[in-house]
């Protein structure tokens, strides 16, 4: 069975904002006023997960399908969600400048050398600065999976991204297994993705 994710997203319209578990951090917020969206979203995560409810649906036929998207990864391949068909994919949208993102990395590329080539990360990169920023960070902190650079279309076409990190995890059939909203716990990643691989 897949894990409950800790984050929700808050209703509060603005820039992307980083989203660790429950404590959201808005660029141009007030003390105040982050204290007030995270008392909110704290208390709705609470009830969430007080009442057993679960961020996406866990029976395989119930799965929506992931969006057939095509990108081009920063060292120049191409990748497809048909091209990945059979594997199980990780597909985090993250901005150099968000803590929790950073504080994520690390355990996403300890969990590529774990479980590739069965399971494919897709880092997709929110950055306004682009490749100038997120190409010498990618290489500082060595990462492994592919990264991609994201113009708003991957955003849209996974639903609209409000804050980050958010990450989708999609089964060998291509359907959104689940969606997380903040930062999770690297043994709730490690706990999926294993369910997925194990899948029938």
């Amino acid at each position: 069975m897949l894990s409950q994710a800790e984050g929700v997203r808050p209703t509060v319209p603005g820039p992307y904002r980083a989203l660790r578990g429950p404590g959201t951090v808005r660029r141009g917020l007030t003390p105040l006023g982050v204290a007030v969206v995270s008392l909110v979203v704290a208390v709705s995560a609470t009830a969430a997960v007080a009442a057993g409810a679960s961020l996406d649906p866990e029976t395989p036929a119930a799965r929506a399908p992931a969006p057939a998207f095509e990108w081009t990864a920063l060292d120049g391949r191409t990748i497809t969600l048909a091209s990945l068909n059979g594997k199980v994919v990780l597909v985090d949208f993250w901005a150099t400048w968000c803590p929790p993102c950073r504080e994520e990395i690390p355990h996403f590329i300890t969990l590529y050398a774990a479980h590739a080539p069965d399971l494919e990360i897709i880092g997709v990169a929110l950055d306004d600065e682009g490749e100038s920023v997120v190409a010498p960070f990618a290489r500082k902190y060595k990462i492994t999976y592919p990264i991609v650079l994201d113009d708003g279309t991957a955003a849209a076409a996974f639903g609209g991204i409000r804050a980050i990190p958010t990450t989708f995890l999609i089964d060998r059939a291509g359907r959104i297994a689940k969606k997380y909203l903040g930062y999770q716990r690297p043994e709730v990643f490690a706990q999926d993705v294993q369910a997925l691989l194990t899948e029938s």
